[in-house]
């Protein structure tokens, strides 16, 4: 009779959990892909030149980033982002700098020195990508 009493007890605690687990899987949410897709995202490129004001023949920083890292960026051998680093001249020429290849949270950096004395506009371009 002992026995028989285990036995119950067993199976009634294998029961409930086995009910309990498989109301844990009917009750999680179905997974789905991320909308948008991950490669149709939106993205956008920033430049921050430092300092803002400099001299003819004297070095100045610019700064290039974008709005997402890119995902697989992961260790020495993931990818990266392309970017590109436009500069116009007072005098309306244009210069482009690059390709670079970004660091693992999608920036970079380079130096510019003007050759002439006026207000010089920085853009910075990245082409898009698609993700290996």
């Amino acid at each position: 009779m002992k026995i028989m009493k285990s036995k119950t007890k067993i199976s009634a605690i294998t029961f409930v959990l086995l009910l309990t687990f498989s109301a844990t899987f009917v009750a999680l949410p179905i997974v789905s892909a991320h909308d948008p897709p991950w490669l149709d995202r939106p993205t956008y490129c920033y430049a921050a030149p430092s300092p803002p004001t400099v001299g003819v023949g004297q070095a100045m920083l610019i700064q290039f980033w974008l709005n997402a890292i890119p995902p697989t960026a992961s260790g020495a051998l993931g990818d990266r982002w392309s970017l590109y680093v436009d500069v116009t001249a007072p005098d309306g020429s244009e210069e482009t700098l690059g390709p670079f290849t970004s660091d693992p949270v999608g920036g970079g950096y380079t130096w510019y020195t003007p050759a002439q004395v006026g207000t010089y506009t920085v853009v910075s371009r990245f082409l898009g990508q698609k993700i290996t």
